[in-house]
């Protein structure tokens, strides 16, 4: 069972493991970053310098360290958890309302050409936002994210239901309008 990192400060470090979901890394240039050794008292300074160190490889937009009590209960057992950016190679989109050149430009005008797969909801967020000041007042956009041909990256699909478009039948004016 994992536990809070800060209840094992001081406890000597007994393991420690690096790895991603597609499991342990191995990558020498990476592993010497990691400031948490085994034989020494767990320290938030080191945790913190690790983490500075791995984000600033700029090849992981995740850095988590979960902790355990180590086995046979001596120490702590350490595993630090590292998401690799994935960047968007291709957005499709499905559904209609607005034009897909006027979605893709607002897309690409505001996340580049070749995001980042953890902005998937912010890009999400806009194209409603799009939607809705073109009159889509009940849209909704489901994203798909789903492996690219390359290491790294993926393929976006933006499933968009624009709903109605909103209909004004009649406006009034009230008081007395300037000239």
């Amino acid at each position: 069972a994992q536990a809070s990192v800060e209840q094992f400060i001081g406890q000597l470090i007994a393991d420690v493991r690096v790895e991603t979901a597609e499991g342990p890394v191995l990558d020498a240039g990476v592993l010497e970053l990691v400031e948490t050794r085994i034989g020494q008292p767990l320290a938030m300074d080191r945790v913190r310098d690790t983490i500075d160190h791995l984000v600033g490889l700029g090849r992981y937009d995740d850095v988590r360290l979960l902790a355990a009590p180590a086995p046979g209960g001596t120490g702590v057992a350490l595993t630090w958890v590292l998401r690799p950016i994935r960047l968007v190679t291709r957005v499709s989109f499905e559904g209609g309302g607005l034009a897909e050149a006027t979605v893709r430009d607002v897309v690409s005008e505001r996340f580049g050409s070749r995001p980042t797969a953890s902005r998937v909801d912010d890009i999400a967020a806009a194209v409603t936002d799009l939607y809705r000041e073109h009159g889509y007042r009940a849209v909704t956009v489901a994203t798909q994210l789903s492996p690219g041909p390359d290491a790294g990256a993926v393929w976006l699909t933006l499933a968009i239901d624009p709903g109605p478009l909103t209909t004004v039948f009649t406006s009034s004016v009230t008081g007395t309008p300037r000239e």
